[in-house]
């Protein structure tokens, strides 16, 4: 694991950068590090599960199916910033972001409009989440603005040794954290948090992670994900072989079904009765999720797969697999929380 810690002046918003090999949730890393450095230590696993990532599935039309993983990652950020005491503030709306990344001006647009802004809010002893912009490989991840130097903003993603970095691009979505006052670490009892993270994983499977017509969760996802592979083109948009894709894709499910199992495991002693039991299947489904399509995640065995005449069936039916399991899951909690709403047109990854 590496870690880094980053301090401001006082009073200002602080960070502390840590990551390790299995972290997969860029948002997840970058709020963690914003709680760790006002001292409020939370795994990794919890943050990414109360932002409703672990239980996450997600496509994209028009999107390779490799980077479907990194969308609509801060569907529920404005829901579970309040639980751990942060107030951000969105520089533009996600719905604007999603028109905007295709046109020609508007990498000037972002330097004219938003840069400025985040300037001012660094000068302000604040940070800024800010989605894309990063260097490749990380160009579609989020990240945490802590500095400017000169003409150029910097700060810290995944995949770079906990090493500060540029933004070199335009970010499509952008939060300014205008304060991060965490509240007492029993405020947020297992009981609690497990209410939310449900609640998150019913109205992802419902359909109503997001208001975005082009994206969609779910089962629905789970079917594209089997399209998208029944259906693919040698390579995606961004010129990556359909191994990668399918490869790069499972690793993130994966990774992120292990980290909720693990987080679920962890609270379940200090959970009431009827959370305590549904936290336990919900457990042993994610793992078996994981399991199920951990045998699809390296990008050489994929390859080998995708020559057999019956291979791209394989996955599709350890994903059918997945998609069932989770289903009776979804059920089970939707039974225990009640109906979901959408509450979020978000965009970013």
């Amino acid at each position: 694991m590496w870690m880094l810690k980053y301090r401001q002046r006082t009073g200002a918003v602080q960070s502390r950068w840590s990551e390790a090999q299995n972290h997969y949730e860029s948002l997840a890393a970058c709020v963690r590090a914003i709680l760790a450095g006002a001292g409020s230590e939370r795994s990794y696993e919890e943050i990414l599960a109360a932002l409703g990532l672990g239980a996450i599935t997600v496509a994209v039309a028009d999107e390779g199916l490799g980077s479907w993983c990194t969308w609509a990652r801060d569907a529920a950020l404005l829901q579970t910033a309040p639980l751990y005491g942060l107030r951000l503030r969105e520089l533009h709306p996600p719905e604007v972001a999603a028109g905007l990344p295709g046109a020609a001006e508007f990498t000037q647009h972002f330097r004219d409009s938003y840069v400025p802004l985040i300037r001012q809010a660094l000068a302000h002893g604040q940070l800024a989440l800010a989605w894309r912009g990063w260097p490749p490989p990380r160009e579609r991840l989020w990240g945490l603005i802590t500095a400017v130097h000169g003409d150029m903003l910097t700060g810290y993603t995944l995949w770079h040794e906990a090493q500060p970095l540029p933004l070199t691009g335009p970010a499509y979505q952008v939060y300014v954290v205008e304060e991060c006052a965490p509240p007492p670490a029993d405020a947020l009892t297992p009981d609690l948090l497990f209410q939310h993270v449900a609640r998150l994983a019913v109205r992802a499977w419902s359909g109503t992670w997001t208001a975005l017509e082009t994206l969609s969760t779910g089962a629905a996802a789970y079917r594209a994900w089997q399209d998208a592979l029944r259906k693919a083109k040698p390579t995606d948009p961004n010129g990556l072989p359909l191994s990668r894709q399918q490869s790069h894709a499972a690793r993130a499910h994966t990774a992120a079904r292990t980290s909720l199992a693990t987080w679920l495991r962890q609270i379940a002693p200090g959970l009431g009765g009827d959370h305590a039991a549904a936290a336990a299947q919900w457990a042993a489904t994610a793992a078996h999720v994981s399991r199920t399509l951990q045998p699809y995640t390296a990008p050489e065995s994929v390859e080998e797969l995708l020559r057999q005449p019956a291979g791209i069936e394989r996955i599709c039916r350890a994903l059918e697999d997945a998609c069932q399991a989770e289903a009776a899951l979804a059920q089970r909690l939707a039974a225990l929380v009640g109906p979901v709403r959408v509450t979020s047109h978000a965009t970013g990854a």
